[in-house]
């Protein structure tokens, strides 16, 4: 809903969290500003342009809710299937569904557009998201085939939400996985981050507009951690100069109950399934949207974080005489076609 001028506009004045404008435009009408204080009643004023677009102001201290109820004799659509998704003031680009009905418009700026549609409306608790699910092109590239929007219940656990996920995904795109192979892991862009397991019970943390991969592991079952367990995934690369190539990806699973620090497990467990010294392996990283490799030469000095979704791991051999290398540690991501996955750390506390 963009916002341009009506005419004879009230002006919002706040003082101390008191509301001190009489919004019907009058002056002197101290009852008509008593009675809309004590009912709690917030601001709104619309009409609708020739454009087909709905021109609103509206009092940001109301709910999405409250906005809803507002919107349907404009709309004429019940407040329970309105969805409203936010667009950035300079693209059409969406930066948010406002989603929860307790929640209120603090967020919203001046001229803010946004697009109503009709579909099942959350309820507080929910949280919606998208279904991707891998798809080869080549040996060498996979894409992520969007499948489907899905919702999740804060309280529920992940365990449900697989059997309910995996039936929605034989009924409507013949794809039948058995469930004790199924893995999910979040999505961020185009990388592959944390998996979530079955005994994970959903909480706010997985926020609106989240995205998911639902995996089969074909050969093996999914495993089964215990809360001092974390699964590491960590990306076995060759370099030459500024060349990298990416060789496969790992899972190791370290104990942070252990006598043994998880970073020397982690070393052992790599240095043992690639045969490369422990003294010579390197382990590198990159955070964020850094496209920078930074290496560490020595387990001592591995310093990452086992509950950081933004970590991304990397392994070589040290040994292998790197050319045209800008610094010891540091090492600029060559670009190419092929995406390399995103590594993290999965925490299941």
């Amino acid at each position: 809903m963009d916002s341009p001028a009506f005419e004879h506009d009230p002006i919002k004045v706040y003082e101390n969290g008191r509301l001190d404008e009489n919004w019907d435009g009058t002056e002197d009408d101290d009852d008509n500003d008593n009675e809309f204080q004590l009912n709690e009643k917030y601001f709104f004023k619309a009409a609708k342009k020739d454009d087909g677009k709905l021109y609103a102001y509206v009092d940001k201290r109301m709910t999405v809710n409250e906005l809803k109820n507002h919107l349907v004799p404009y709309i004429h659509i019940p407040s329970n299937f309105i969805i409203l998704n936010r667009y950035k003031s300079d693209t059409n680009l969406i930066m948010e569904e406002l989603a929860l009905p307790s929640s209120s418009l603090e967020d919203l700026n001046y001229s803010d557009t946004i697009q109503i549609s009709i579909g099942q409306a959350l309820c507080d608790g929910e949280y919606r998201g998208t279904i991707f699910w891998p798809e080869p092109l080549d040996q060498t590239q996979t894409v992520m085939k969007k499948m489907f929007d899905w919702i999740i219940t804060v309280g529920t656990s992940v365990l449900d939400t697989k059997k309910e996920l995996l039936t929605k995904l034989k009924i409507t795109q013949n794809i039948d996985i058995p469930l004790e192979r199924c893995r999910l892991r979040k999505k961020k862009e185009d990388a592959l981050m944390r998996c979530y397991f079955n005994e994970e019970i959903w909480n706010e943390d997985i926020g609106q507009g989240w995205e998911m991969v639902i995996l089969d592991l074909k050969d093996r079952c999914e495993l089964e951690l215990n809360k001092t367990k974390r699964l590491l995934f960590v990306n076995h690369v060759e370099e030459h100069g500024l060349q990298q190539r990416l060789i496969s990806e790992m899972e190791f699973v370290v104990d942070i109950a252990s006598t043994t620090s998880a970073n020397t497990q982690l070393a052992t467990e790599i240095s043992k399934k690639l045969n490369i010294p422990e003294d010579k392996l390197e382990l590198g990283y990159m955070y964020g949207h850094s496209t920078d490799i930074i290496w560490k030469t020595s387990v001592s000095n591995w310093s990452f974080s086992l509950s950081d979704d933004n970590t991304i791991l990397f392994c070589r051999n040290g040994c292998i005489d790197l050319t045209n290398k800008e610094t010891p540690n540091k090492w600029q991501r060559a670009k190419r076609k092929e995406h390399s996955l995103r590594i993290q750390t999965v925490n299941n506390d």
